[in-house]
């Protein structure tokens, strides 16, 4: 995860889990401060919710702890040489792209491409790509990572040839006065380019020089800030900026396509609890008042779709 600080950064972290039926998750790092805690909810964290308080991003004795290693030491590479770059130039009145330097651009490429082979690896969500593609950020990967963090730039430049087989761009937003901006998003099935947002970074991914000549797929209006022309003209990572206007349509698309899959499966949930109490199906309306009182507006979305509050209000309908 993409986090403020290059020290114990999942300690700070705020992650929302958006990207699956069910209930929405998140995990609040234990560094964070109170008032940020409620910032974020509305509110303090229950003792419960404390005693649960897990990071779901993380997939446990998939990799070795070597491997977990590597991997810590490019994500603090990116944090520390690359993500204030990001914040400095998303929030400034400089241009609306910036192209790093060599050694930047390989630092991001090779932090992309981690993340990338992992939810691949892992299947993580449905996520797949080509065997192809995969095999080749698989040797990437093991050319330049290591458990020594000042070997990575030596191994990213010797082996530069290989890391610019592939092309990335990538956006960060970052903006108080935006809200639910805080949570990690992408479609398995979509290509050309691959794109992600990751906490308000959006990495969009091009394998080859064939994707940049197909349609492509339309990131919820995320993607109208890069150029596909200006991307596949330099072996450089450009850094593109969001407007609020992109991020809060984008974003609202995002979470109304996940919600509306959550919501079939509430209502499915419902029907088949509400029929095994009364043995008889509950009445339409019944439903949509449920579903209303479900997704009222006063509740930030980590409450509004809890377990505690859908199985209180589960109750309420059902009794």
């Amino acid at each position: 995860m993409v986090t403020p600080t290059e020290k114990k950064r999942t300690e700070k972290e705020i992650s929302f889990d958006l990207s699956k039926p069910g209930f929405v998750n998140y995990f609040l790092g234990r560094d964070l401060l109170p008032e940020k805690i409620h910032e974020v909810l509305g509110r303090d964290m229950t003792d419960e919710e404390i005693r649960n308080n897990s990071n779901f991003f993380a997939v446990d004795n998939l990799f070795c702890t070597t491997c977990e290693d590597k991997f810590t030491r490019i994500e603090s590479l990116f944090s520390s040489n690359i993500f204030s770059t990001l914040k400095h130039f998303s929030s400034g009145n400089n241009g609306d792209s910036l192209i790093l330097n060599e050694t930047g651009s390989l630092i991001s490429k090779l932090f992309c491409y981690s993340l990338i082979w992992r939810l691949a690896v892992a299947n993580y969500r449905g996520y797949k790509i080509h065997e192809a593609t995969l095999s080749k950020l698989d040797t990437i990967l093991n050319l330049c990572l290591s458990t020594i963090e000042k070997e990575i730039p030596q191994n990213i430049i010797q082996n530069k040839e290989v890391i610019n087989n592939h092309k990335i761009a990538i956006c960060y937003f970052e903006n108080v006065n935006v809200t639910n901006s805080r949570f990690v998003f992408f479609e398995p099935e979509k290509t050309n380019p691959r794109s992600f947002f990751i906490n308000g970074l959006s990495i969009f991914f091009f394998n080859n020089n064939s994707a940049f000549s197909k349609k492509g797929n339309n990131f919820f209006g995320i993607e109208k800030s890069i150029d596909r022309k200006d991307i596949q003209s330099t072996e450089n990572v450009i850094i593109y900026k969001n407007t609020p206007q992109q991020i809060i349509s984008g974003v609202d698309q995002m979470t109304n396509l996940v919600v509306n899959r959550m919501l079939k499966t509430f209502k499915f949930n419902f029907d088949y609890i509400y029929t095994r109490i009364h043995n008889r199906k509950p009445d339409p309306r019944l439903i949509s008042h449920y579903i209303a009182e479900l997704i009222h507006e006063s509740y930030t979305y980590g409450d509004k779709f809890s377990l505690q509050r859908v199985a209180k209000l589960t109750k309420k309908y059902c009794s």
